[in-house]
């Protein structure tokens, strides 16, 4: 199984498009784990984001 974590910490709205990217990867990886590291500024959208098993919330304001 392969792991694959994505990292996006500055824009909420690259993280929303990238969807289908995650999409895309579990169609060619349908055993990998894709887990997210996205700023904790956008947690709250964190629910509504498919494809992802694991995302993780990260205080990047120091």
């Amino acid at each position: 199984m392969k792991n694959i974590i994505i990292l996006n910490l500055t824009r909420m709205g690259d993280l929303i498009q990238s969807t289908a990217l995650f999409k895309k990867i579990k169609l060619i990886y349908p055993e990998s784990s894709v887990k997210l590291l996205i700023s904790s500024d956008f947690a709250e959208i964190a629910p509504f984001l498919p494809y992802a098993d694991e995302i993780k919330p990260i205080d990047v304001k120091g």
